[in-house]
Order: structure tokens, then C-alpha cells, then sequence
């Protein structure tokens, strides 16, 4: 420490300076802090990755965001400002970032069947990058969410390996198409409760048609519990 120091001191009584950082290595610190500011929830989840810039030299830089960001993910352009003679700061160039996303995601370790059960023992959690990914996939809070609703089903087909979009895993249908179930209709103090076949398959708080042979009309209710709907509106008398 103190020989670096003692040539730090050399160089100052010589009228140099050290060599500066390269500018890359600049723009890649202060972009990481950049994000980090802005983007406090993303904190290692982001790496940016320098493509391109373009700036005039400087000791100093800093560098600034456009306006509106709200997802820094993917490609993403910054300004660069500098210092002029004076000290005010100025822009003085730009960079180009590709910024990537990694998350915490359900991978397939083995083969998954459309409508079929899904073995927990299947599914792991993997850390990988998300960026590129089409739709949201399935996260491990999103699964945990899923799975107190009892036993998973797989909404498509799934290869090993492939990672789960959001939607990909559901619970079994608390009411099925053509099933037979009750509708119950409240007024005031009457409760009353008809036969109905469902129209559409749905879970609990979904809203379905049903209709109901005995006095053939179609009704619009939600579903409250496995096999019972209660009533919303009469849709065709």
C-alpha cells in the first residue's frame, strides 16, 4: 500500500497522472449503478452488456437514462455527460446496452401431458435468463400460490427441459362442461336451488352460463364451491 502510494506521489511531482480506466470499463460501472438507482427491486437480476458508444473523452461521465423508462431490459440506450471547462456538466455522447433479465423460474424435468396430473418431483426451480422469453414464465411464488389449491394439472403439453409459462399449470376445474350442478338463487329471504348443467368449464370465482331444463332457461352465475353456482342473472327466461 505504501509503495503504491509512494508512486501515486511520484507521478504528482512529475506532472503526471495514472492512466484512467478504459472508457468501457467506465461505462460498464456506471451503468451498473445506474440500474441499481433506478431500478432498486431488479438488483441482481439485471447485467447489462456493452454493445456500442460513442463519446467524446473525459475524465468523468456519467450516465443518464431517457425518459419514461419503466423496463430497462433488452436493448437500451443512455446519454453520456461529461464535465465542459467550466465544470457544467453536458451531454457528450451515447452508449448502447443490452441489458439482460435473470430470474428464479419452473423448469420441466421431465415430459408434462396436456389435462394430465403433474408429480411435484417433475418440476425444479432453475436460475436463468428471461429476457428472450415470449410470455411470463412460472415463477416459484406464482407455483406455491397454485399448488394450495390442491393437486396441478398442465394446461399444454411440455417438453423436458423447457421452461413454464405462467399460465402452463392450473388446478382442476371446480365445475366442468355438460357437468350437472346446483345454482342457488337468493332474494330477499327465499333460497332456492335448481338443477343446471354448466355451458363452460371454470374454477371457483369464475362466471359461467348454465342452463336449466326444468323451467329451460339460461342463467349467468359464479362459482362458489366445487359443483355449486350461485346465481347472477337470468339471461333467457
Amino acid at each position: 500500500m505504501m509503495r503504491l502510494l509512494w508512486i501515486i506521489g511520484l507521478l504528482q511531482v512529475l506532472g503526471l497522472r495514472p492512466a484512467a480506466e478504459p472508457v468501457d470499463v467506465r461505462l460498464r460501472h456506471a451503468i451498473d449503478s445506474l440500474l441499481a438507482a433506478a431500478f432498486p427491486a431488479l438488483v441482481g437480476h439485471l447485467e447489462p452488456r456493452l454493445v456500442r458508444y460513442q463519446a467524446a473523452e473525459s475524465d468523468r461521465i456519467q450516465l443518464r437514462l431517457p425518459p419514461a423508462v419503466d423496463d430497462p431490459t433488452g436493448s437500451l440506450q443512455v446519454e453520456i455527460w461529461a464535465p465542459d471547462a467550466r465544470g457544467a456538466w453536458r451531454k457528450a455522447g451515447w452508449a448502447l446496452f443490452y441489458v439482460a433479465r435473470y430470474d428464479s423460474v419452473i423448469v420441466a424435468r421431465q415430459a408434462l401431458r396436456r389435462d394430465e396430473p403433474v408429480d411435484p418431483s417433475a418440476l425444479e426451480v432453475v436460475w436463468q435468463e428471461t429476457t428472450r422469453l415470449r410470455t411470463p414464465p412460472l415463477t416459484p411464488t406464482r407455483l406455491r400460490q397454485l399448488q394450495r389449491q390442491g393437486p396441478l394439472l398442465a394446461v399444454r403439453s411440455v417438453t423436458a427441459g423447457q421452461v413454464l409459462r405462467a399460465d402452463d399449470l392450473r388446478p382442476p376445474y371446480a365445475v366442468q362442461t355438460g357437468e350437472t350442478v346446483w345454482m342457488r338463487y337468493r332474494r330477499g329471504g327465499i333460497l332456492l336451488r335448481l338443477r343446471c348443467q354448466a355451458r363452460a368449464a371454470g374454477f371457483v370465482g369464475d362466471e359461467i352460463e348454465l342452463y336449466a331444463p326444468q323451467t329451460r332457461a339460461t342463467y349467468r352465475g359464479r362459482i362458489v364451491a366445487p359443483g355449486l353456482v350461485e346465481w347472477i342473472a337470468t339471461l333467457q327466461p
